[in-house]
């Protein structure tokens, strides 16, 4: 099975392609996934309009800097009608789509969050879909992440949560 890891980490975002052995990290052609984010006091990062690519960082280190909004999207060699998926928890608003239905979720590369209203991001939901918008046969997509006040958290995959709902805890 190939995997497309995203992570989410220490007072940033960071998003980390990690693949299986039976796919090659420097195969360009390979489905991958690009980037970017709206942060705190920043505001759309990268600040050029470019995307972060594989397992660069996004956002900024050391700083508390929350996380306001995100972009996804796949690159490389994706099946027809192959779709990432992402729903987030915005504090203030909840869940901005239907926790149990992907097909609610923001497509990539669309924007989903806030930006200008100093909100953060709790908890984020990924999922990769085929064109019937069913998980994609054959990949899964796993995402790890740092909690404020909590640490590090472990792996979760497929449209799991990743995050606090109802703790006022951003993800970092």
């Amino acid at each position: 099975m190939k995997r497309i890891s995203v992570s989410l980490f220490t007072i940033i975002m960071m998003l980390l392609m990690v693949f299986s052995s039976n796919v090659f990290a420097n195969d360009a052609s390979a489905m991958g996934v690009e980037y970017r984010a709206h942060i705190q006091d920043v505001g759309n990062y990268p600040t050029d309009g470019t995307w972060v690519k594989g397992s660069d960082q996004i956002g900024t280190s050391g700083l508390s800097r929350r996380i306001e909004g995100l972009e996804l999207q796949l690159t490389g060699e994706i099946p027809a009608g192959a779709k990432i998926v992402y729903n987030l928890h915005v504090q203030d608003y909840g869940w901005l789509c239907d926790v149990n239905n992907p097909s609610t979720w923001q497509e990539g590369p669309d924007f989903a969050g806030t930006t200008g209203e100093s909100k953060r991001i709790e908890a984020i939901q990924i999922n990769l879909l085929d064109a019937s918008n069913k998980q994609l046969a054959g990949y899964s997509v796993q995402y790890i992440g740092h909690v404020q006040d909590v640490g590090d958290i472990a792996m979760v995959a497929d449209g799991s949560k990743l995050g606090t709902v109802g703790a006022s805890q951003r993800l970092e």
